[in-house]
């Protein structure tokens, strides 16, 4: 580093001139200790300078790394914007009370990275007068982008093959986001039997296998885990039950939120709304099948207890949008964490067309199986479960318009960036 440089040329120069004074006073040992004690001193000082410099130089080069990451966070937004970058790296400069430090930012949103350099002005003593160099100080840190894409579609599992499956002409079409699986195996994502992937992304902790399919872009294997985007996201309170036993056959009914006790069924023709709110389905499926047709707009289901799942089948019609805010918001379906894992949910309704917001079962097996398409109406899409099937052609579409919808999005679905200082 530059400062060791100098330093060592400082002590280079201090030391011949200690040497020439003592030969030419060695006879008078008083005269020679006055004359060299302003050298001795101003080497002492300069050691204390120089031991102050490199402080400084560790403690600048921590705050460039923690301002070129929090900078790089923000990059990773949709919608970021150069001053709204400047000012987060301005504020992790300031939280340091670093007022002195001034900065320079350079932003390559095609690369996806940025740069940052400190420039530190401060005063010493005596290395100061005898080298200037040592002032200011400079510094600097690039921090870049790997998997920058939204989350569309995130397999939670950690080891498992097949932790995301697409069978019998089964497709993912992913639109401008990303389709991640965090199993290591070496068929952490697999594709049989004419299948395909179309997104953004395609990234696998472990490896792909894929035969006589259709995978756009070529995956990316080794991809670093994503970390579960809602790990911390608290459940709704659970009352009372509300409601016990619902099921509607037939007719028009408008459903309100509440607790539903023992499941919550639609079938035959029946037709029904929900109304905006938080629902809570304890001990018993969310089932709609047959010819039922259901509806509803900021609404959440919070699926309670072991036999909580989802169970769409039959040429039913589904038209749901997550909720707009409170403790579900962002999320159209939130799954016990305290489920075994991988119990089964499926989607096979042959007209499941809007499913707008996130899809969480962090616990458990999700199966898409109608031989049609699905959420295809959505603004947008996000499933994150600990598996993922799809089987017996249908084509999951996942949407991420997210300007077209007030459903918010949650931290960590708009943008999964894995952020890797690289200087």
């Amino acid at each position: 580093m530059k400062f060791l440089s100098v330093r060592k040329s400082i002590f280079v120069r201090l030391s011949t001139r200690l040497v020439r004074l003592i030969g030419c006073y060695s006879g008078n040992i008083a005269v020679i200790t006055a004359l060299t004690a302003p050298v001795l001193l101003a080497a002492a000082g300069s050691a204390i300078d120089y031991g102050v410099l490199s402080m400084k130089v560790t403690q600048l080069h921590e705050l460039a790394d923690s301002a070129a990451i929090g900078g790089a966070k923000e990059l990773s937004l949709a919608g970021s914007s150069d001053q709204s970058i400047a000012s987060t790296v301005r504020s992790y400069i300031a939280q340091e009370g670093k007022m002195n430090v001034a900065f320079t930012l350079k932003i390559d949103r095609k690369a996806g990275s940025l740069n940052v350099a400190l420039i530190e002005t401060w005063k010493p003593f005596f290395a100061y007068f005898l080298d200037a160099g040592v002032t200011p100080i400079h510094v600097q840190a690039t921090a870049s982008l790997v998997g920058s894409s939204s989350i569309c579609i995130l397999a939670l599992d950690d080891a498992a093959a097949k932790a995301l499956h697409l069978d019998k002409s089964a497709k993912i079409t992913a639109k401008n986001c990303g389709v991640y699986s965090n199993s290591t195996h070496s068929q952490g994502i697999r594709l049989d039997m004419d299948s395909s992937i179309k997104s953004s992304l395609i990234c696998s902790a472990g490896g792909v296998k894929a035969k006589t399919t259709s995978v756009s872009p070529s995956p990316t294997i080794d991809c670093p885990p994503v970390d579960d985007p809602l790990a911390d996201r608290k459940p709704p309170a659970i009352g009372s039950c509300d409601y016990s036993g619902v099921k509607i056959v037939g007719g028009s009914k408008t459903l309100d939120p509440g607790t539903y006790c023992d499941g919550l069924e639609v079938s035959g023709t029946a037709t029904v709304h929900f109304n905006p709110g938080t629902y809570v389905v304890q001990d018993g499926p969310f089932k709609i099948s047959n010819n039922a047709r259901v509806d509803g707009k900021h609404v959440g289901f919070y699926l309670a207890g072991q036999a909580a799942v989802i169970d769409f089948s039959g040429n039913s019609s589904i038209s749901l949008s997550g909720a707009a805010s409170g403790e579900l918001s962002g999320l159209l379906f939130f799954e016990d964490r305290s489920a075994s894992l991988d119990r089964k949910h499926r989607i096979g309704s042959a007209n499941a067309s809007e499913l707008t917001g996130t899809i969480y079962l962090s616990r458990g097996s999700l199966w898409v199986d109608p031989n049609s398409s699905v959420a295809e109406d959505s603004a947008y899409t996000a499933i994150i479960a600990h598996k993922l099937e799809l089987n017996e052609g249908p084509e999951l579409v996942m949407n991420s318009n997210y300007g077209a919808t007030d459903v918010p999005v949650p931290a960590g679905v708009r943008s999964s960036a894995q952020i890797v200082l690289i200087k």
